[in-house]
C-alpha cells in the first residue's frame, strides 16, 4: 500500500481515522444504544450495529478515496481503497444488546481476533479492531471473571496494557482448524491486543479492542 494512502487516512494532517473517525463511532454506536432502551427497542441483533458502523463511517468518507462495506470477505465492517479495494481499516462485532444476551463465549471473540490478526499479518498497514457493544454488564461480568481475557477499562479508565496471546491459547479454545491453519501458514505465534475507545453510559456501551502490529 501506498504510504501516502495510508497517510491520507491515519495522519494528524489529514482523516486522522483513529481520532477522527473511530473514536466519535464509538459514541454514535453508544447513543444509538442508549436511544433503543429508552424506547424500549432492545430487541435488536448484530445488524443494526453492524449498520451504525456502516452508515457513520461511509458519511465521514463522502467524497474522500475510501468506502466502507459490510461483510468484506468474512469480515463485519471495513474500509476499503476505493479505486484497488485494498482494505484499510477492519472490525469485527460483537453485540449482547437482548434480554437473553447476558453471557460471553470466549471462543467467538477470540476466533474473531485471530481472524483479525491473520488480516493484520497480511497487510501490515491496516487498522483491526474487535469491537464489543451492548448492555455494559456482560463484558463488565466477562472480563472481571476472566471469562473473558483481555485488558479491563470498567475497573481502570486509564488502562492501556496490551496482553499477548500465544497461538496455542487460541488451539484451546478449539477455534476452527481452517482458521488456526491460516494462523500457522503465516507464521503468527501469537497476538497482541490492547484497549482502543470505550464509552460506557446507563447500563450500554461500546468497547473496542485493537490489534496491535505482528
Amino acid at each position: 500500500m501506498d504510504q501516502e494512502l495510508i497517510d491520507k487516512l491515519f495522519s494528524k494532517s489529514e482523516l486522522w481515522y483513529n481520532e477522527n473517525i473511530h473514536k466519535n463511532l464509538l459514541s454514535k454506536i453508544l447513543s444509538v444504544l442508549v436511544d433503543r432502551k429508552a424506547e424500549r427497542l432492545l430487541n435488536q441483533d448484530e445488524y443494526k450495529v453492524q449498520s451504525t458502523i456502516n452508515d457513520f463511517i461511509s458519511g465521514h468518507l463522502r467524497n474522500t478515496p475510501f468506502s466502507a462495506y459490510r461483510e468484506w470477505k468474512y469480515i463485519d465492517n471495513a474500509v476499503i481503497h476505493t479505486l484497488s479495494s485494498a482494505p484499510m481499516v477492519l472490525y469485527e462485532v460483537k453485540t449482547f444488546i437482548k434480554n437473553h444476551e447476558n453471557n460471553i463465549n470466549p471462543k467467538s471473540i477470540f476466533k474473531d481476533i485471530l481472524k483479525l490478526a491473520i488480516k493484520k499479518k497480511e497487510y501490515p498497514y491496516i487498522e483491526a479492531y474487535m469491537l464489543i457493544a451492548g448492555k455494559s454488564k456482560v463484558p463488565k461480568n466477562a472480563l472481571e471473571n476472566q471469562v473473558l481475557q483481555l485488558p479491563n477499562k470498567f475497573t481502570d479508565i486509564h488502562n492501556r496494557s496490551s496482553v499477548e496471546l500465544e497461538l496455542s491459547f487460541f488451539e484451546n479454545l478449539k477455534i476452527d482448524k481452517k482458521t488456526i491453519e491460516n494462523a500457522n501458514k503465516l507464521k503468527i505465534d501469537k497476538v497482541s491486543v490492547s484497549p482502543s475507545r470505550w464509552r460506557n453510559y446507563d447500563g450500554m456501551c461500546a468497547i473496542s479492542w485493537r490489534i496491535n502490529k505482528l
